[in-house]
């Protein structure tokens, strides 16, 4: 091997050694209550609810074991309001029932 492509080849290593650790470091920040209260503050901003409502969804999120991705935490914060039983109605200021988990308890479905 000539030294050049050896050179090379320890570069590339350490791009993707960079890469893989800075992508690593994102996602761990993605995780953190602050960062997640903020993404469902904008992606529900055009809901109205009380502060007290998420910090009793993370208070109970923050109990459940593993990470959720983006998109499910998203589903369980409206399942856990009562967005859906009072017939989606988006003027209406949000109230926290129950953490949802399908798990704990299955039969709950707020569809019903």
């Amino acid at each position: 091997m000539r030294r050049r492509s050896f050179v090379l080849a320890g570069l590339g290593a350490l791009a993707a050694a960079a890469f893989g650790w800075l992508r690593l470091r994102r996602r761990r920040s993605e995780h953190t209550p602050e960062a997640i209260e903020a993404d469902l503050r904008e992606y529900f901003s055009y809901l109205e609810f009380d502060d007290e409502v998420l910090h009793a969804f993370m208070r109970d999120l923050a109990r459940l074991p593993g990470r959720l991705h983006r998109g499910d935490v998203r589903r369980r914060f409206l399942l856990s309001t009562d967005f859906f039983v009072n017939g989606e109605d988006e003027r209406r200021a949000l109230k926290y029932r129950a953490f949802c988990d399908p798990y704990l308890s299955p039969c709950y479905s707020p569809f019903v």
